[in-house]
Protein backbone atom coordinates (compact mmCIF):
# COMPACT_ATOMS: atom_id res chain seq x y z
CA UNK A 1 0.00 0.00 0.00
CA UNK A 2 1.36 3.58 -0.97
CA UNK A 3 2.60 5.94 1.84
CA UNK A 4 1.36 9.36 2.00
CA UNK A 5 3.74 12.02 1.94
CA UNK A 6 4.70 14.72 3.83
CA UNK A 7 4.90 18.14 1.96
CA UNK A 8 6.85 21.13 2.93
CA UNK A 9 3.96 22.60 5.14
CA UNK A 10 4.20 19.35 7.48
CA UNK A 11 0.83 18.03 6.42
CA UNK A 12 1.01 14.39 5.06
CA UNK A 13 -0.70 14.35 1.53
CA UNK A 14 -3.10 12.10 0.90
CA UNK A 15 -2.47 9.80 -2.25
CA UNK A 16 -5.21 10.99 -5.19
CA UNK A 17 -7.65 8.57 -5.98
CA UNK A 18 -7.15 6.94 -9.30
CA UNK A 19 -9.55 4.65 -12.11
CA UNK A 20 -7.73 1.22 -11.29
CA UNK A 21 -8.99 2.02 -7.01
CA UNK A 22 -12.70 2.79 -8.47
CA UNK A 23 -12.61 0.04 -10.37
CA UNK A 24 -11.12 -2.41 -7.55
CA UNK A 25 -13.88 -1.15 -5.27
CA UNK A 26 -16.78 -1.21 -7.70
CA UNK A 27 -15.43 -4.91 -8.24
CA UNK A 28 -15.90 -5.67 -4.43
CA UNK A 29 -19.35 -4.06 -3.81
CA UNK A 30 -21.34 -4.55 -6.93
CA UNK A 31 -20.43 -8.87 -6.62
CA UNK A 32 -21.29 -7.92 -2.82
CA UNK A 33 -24.65 -5.46 -3.09
CA UNK A 34 -25.45 -6.25 -7.09
CA UNK A 35 -25.13 -3.73 -9.48
CA UNK A 36 -28.44 -2.30 -9.59
CA UNK A 37 -28.83 -2.02 -5.49
CA UNK A 38 -25.48 -0.06 -4.84
CA UNK A 39 -25.94 3.34 -5.32
CA UNK A 40 -23.56 6.17 -6.72
CA UNK A 41 -23.23 7.16 -3.49
CA UNK A 42 -22.12 3.98 -1.84
CA UNK A 43 -20.02 3.25 -4.90
CA UNK A 44 -17.81 6.53 -4.48
CA UNK A 45 -17.40 5.73 -0.14
CA UNK A 46 -16.54 2.20 -1.00
CA UNK A 47 -13.80 3.98 -3.52
CA UNK A 48 -13.34 6.35 -0.98
CA UNK A 49 -13.62 9.45 -3.80
CA UNK A 50 -15.36 12.56 -3.86
CA UNK A 51 -18.12 13.14 -6.10
CA UNK A 52 -15.28 15.31 -7.90
CA UNK A 53 -13.11 12.72 -7.98
CA UNK A 54 -15.23 10.13 -9.01
CA UNK A 55 -16.50 12.19 -12.06
CA UNK A 56 -13.36 13.56 -13.42
CA UNK A 57 -12.50 9.86 -13.79
CA UNK A 58 -16.04 8.28 -15.10
CA UNK A 59 -19.06 9.95 -16.33
CA UNK A 60 -21.76 7.30 -14.44
CA UNK A 61 -21.96 4.33 -12.31
CA UNK A 62 -22.63 2.28 -15.78
CA UNK A 63 -19.31 3.51 -17.24
CA UNK A 64 -17.97 1.80 -13.90
CA UNK A 65 -19.23 -1.49 -14.82
CA UNK A 66 -18.69 -0.95 -18.89
CA UNK A 67 -14.68 -0.84 -17.78
CA UNK A 68 -14.88 -3.87 -15.71
CA UNK A 69 -16.77 -5.89 -18.50
CA UNK A 70 -14.14 -4.55 -20.98
CA UNK A 71 -10.86 -5.78 -18.64
CA UNK A 72 -12.38 -9.29 -18.23
CA UNK A 73 -13.33 -9.66 -21.91
CA UNK A 74 -10.05 -8.26 -22.94
CA UNK A 75 -8.33 -10.78 -20.97
CA UNK A 76 -10.54 -13.54 -21.25
CA UNK A 77 -9.55 -13.06 -25.63
CA UNK A 78 -5.88 -12.98 -24.63
CA UNK A 79 -5.85 -16.29 -22.58
CA UNK A 80 -8.06 -17.91 -24.76
CA UNK A 81 -5.65 -16.61 -27.99
CA UNK A 82 -2.51 -17.71 -26.62
CA UNK A 83 -3.82 -20.82 -24.70
CA UNK A 84 -5.12 -21.83 -28.72
CA UNK A 85 -1.61 -21.42 -30.14
CA UNK A 86 0.56 -23.43 -27.98
CA UNK A 87 -1.95 -26.73 -28.30
CA UNK A 88 -0.67 -29.40 -30.10
CA UNK A 89 -3.44 -31.81 -29.96
CA UNK A 90 -6.68 -31.93 -28.04
CA UNK A 91 -5.33 -33.51 -25.10
CA UNK A 92 -2.66 -31.17 -24.36
CA UNK A 93 -4.96 -28.22 -25.94
CA UNK A 94 -7.87 -28.63 -22.97
CA UNK A 95 -4.83 -28.87 -20.45
CA UNK A 96 -3.61 -25.88 -21.32
CA UNK A 97 -7.05 -24.02 -22.21
CA UNK A 98 -8.20 -25.26 -18.67
CA UNK A 99 -4.66 -24.24 -16.91
CA UNK A 100 -4.65 -20.61 -18.10
CA UNK A 101 -8.50 -19.89 -18.09
CA UNK A 102 -8.87 -20.70 -14.00
CA UNK A 103 -5.60 -18.81 -13.27
CA UNK A 104 -6.76 -15.69 -15.06
CA UNK A 105 -10.62 -16.19 -13.63
CA UNK A 106 -10.27 -17.31 -10.14
CA UNK A 107 -8.11 -14.25 -8.54
CA UNK A 108 -10.95 -12.12 -10.48
CA UNK A 109 -13.84 -14.36 -9.12
CA UNK A 110 -16.14 -11.04 -8.44
CA UNK A 111 -15.64 -9.68 -11.63
CA UNK A 112 -16.83 -13.24 -13.42
CA UNK A 113 -20.24 -13.52 -10.76
CA UNK A 114 -20.82 -10.29 -12.39
CA UNK A 115 -20.12 -11.04 -15.77
CA UNK A 116 -22.64 -13.35 -15.72
CA UNK A 117 -25.32 -11.34 -13.38
CA UNK A 118 -24.82 -7.79 -14.17
CA UNK A 119 -22.84 -7.54 -17.97
CA UNK A 120 -26.42 -7.15 -19.91
CA UNK A 121 -27.38 -4.23 -17.34
CA UNK A 122 -25.84 -1.70 -20.02
CA UNK A 123 -26.23 -1.57 -23.29
CA UNK A 124 -22.37 -1.42 -23.84
CA UNK A 125 -21.64 -4.08 -21.76
CA UNK A 126 -24.07 -6.07 -23.64
CA UNK A 127 -22.70 -5.68 -26.45
CA UNK A 128 -19.06 -6.78 -24.83
CA UNK A 129 -20.23 -9.99 -24.11
CA UNK A 130 -21.92 -10.73 -27.60
CA UNK A 131 -18.84 -10.20 -29.10
CA UNK A 132 -16.61 -11.96 -26.78
CA UNK A 133 -18.91 -15.31 -27.36
CA UNK A 134 -18.93 -14.78 -31.22
CA UNK A 135 -15.07 -14.45 -30.98
CA UNK A 136 -14.70 -17.62 -29.40
CA UNK A 137 -17.41 -19.79 -30.74
CA UNK A 138 -15.70 -18.58 -33.86
CA UNK A 139 -12.19 -19.49 -32.35
CA UNK A 140 -13.38 -23.33 -31.14
CA UNK A 141 -15.15 -24.02 -34.52
CA UNK A 142 -11.81 -23.05 -36.26
CA UNK A 143 -9.95 -25.57 -34.32
CA UNK A 144 -13.09 -27.89 -34.77
CA UNK A 145 -12.52 -27.92 -38.58
CA UNK A 146 -8.82 -28.86 -38.13
CA UNK A 147 -9.48 -31.63 -35.45
CA UNK A 148 -12.26 -33.10 -37.83
CA UNK A 149 -9.80 -32.85 -40.99
CA UNK A 150 -7.37 -35.07 -38.53
CA UNK A 151 -10.01 -37.15 -37.26
CA UNK A 152 -9.62 -36.53 -33.90
CA UNK A 153 -13.46 -35.56 -33.81
CA UNK A 154 -16.41 -37.12 -35.60
CA UNK A 155 -18.58 -34.18 -36.05
CA UNK A 156 -21.16 -33.08 -39.47
CA UNK A 157 -21.81 -29.79 -37.61
CA UNK A 158 -18.46 -28.03 -36.58
CA UNK A 159 -20.66 -24.57 -35.45
CA UNK A 160 -23.06 -26.22 -33.52
CA UNK A 161 -20.01 -28.22 -31.52
CA UNK A 162 -18.27 -24.92 -30.79
CA UNK A 163 -21.09 -23.31 -29.50
CA UNK A 164 -22.24 -26.52 -27.11
CA UNK A 165 -18.78 -26.18 -25.58
CA UNK A 166 -19.05 -23.10 -25.03
CA UNK A 167 -22.43 -23.21 -23.30
CA UNK A 168 -21.18 -26.15 -21.29
CA UNK A 169 -17.86 -24.58 -20.21
CA UNK A 170 -19.74 -21.66 -19.32
CA UNK A 171 -22.70 -23.74 -17.03
CA UNK A 172 -19.53 -24.68 -15.12
CA UNK A 173 -18.11 -20.85 -14.56
CA UNK A 174 -21.87 -20.49 -13.22
CA UNK A 175 -21.39 -23.07 -10.94
CA UNK A 176 -18.25 -21.58 -9.28
CA UNK A 177 -18.51 -18.13 -9.82
CA UNK A 178 -22.75 -17.35 -9.17
CA UNK A 179 -24.31 -20.69 -7.66
CA UNK A 180 -20.93 -21.59 -5.24
CA UNK A 181 -21.20 -25.32 -6.26
CA UNK A 182 -17.63 -26.02 -7.67
CA UNK A 183 -14.59 -24.90 -5.13
CA UNK A 184 -11.63 -22.89 -6.90
CA UNK A 185 -9.64 -26.15 -6.85
CA UNK A 186 -12.35 -28.23 -8.43
CA UNK A 187 -13.03 -25.63 -11.55
CA UNK A 188 -9.82 -26.82 -14.06
CA UNK A 189 -10.80 -30.23 -14.08
CA UNK A 190 -14.29 -30.23 -14.45
CA UNK A 191 -13.73 -27.67 -17.35
CA UNK A 192 -11.39 -29.98 -18.37
CA UNK A 193 -14.14 -33.36 -17.96
CA UNK A 194 -16.85 -30.77 -19.60
CA UNK A 195 -15.39 -30.39 -22.70
CA UNK A 196 -14.11 -33.89 -23.05
CA UNK A 197 -17.49 -35.24 -22.18
CA UNK A 198 -19.08 -32.71 -25.11
CA UNK A 199 -16.37 -33.51 -27.69
CA UNK A 200 -17.05 -37.11 -29.09
CA UNK A 201 -14.33 -38.82 -29.72
CA UNK A 202 -11.71 -36.08 -29.02
CA UNK A 203 -9.60 -38.34 -26.35
CA UNK A 204 -10.05 -41.68 -25.97
CA UNK A 205 -10.66 -42.77 -22.37
CA UNK A 206 -8.04 -43.69 -20.13
CA UNK A 207 -8.13 -47.32 -18.94
CA UNK A 208 -7.90 -47.75 -15.32
CA UNK A 209 -4.65 -49.09 -14.16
Amino acid sequence: MATAKTGRTGKRKRKKPTADGILQAAERVFAEQGYGATSLRELMTAAKVSTTAFYARFPSKEAVLDELIRGLVESLSKTVLEAAARARDVESGLGVGTEVLVESLVPHKNLVRLFFTEATTSAASKELVRTLHVQLAALLVARLVKLREKGAVKTNDPSALGWALLGAMELQLIRWAVLGDLADSALSASLRATALAVLPGAVAPKSAA
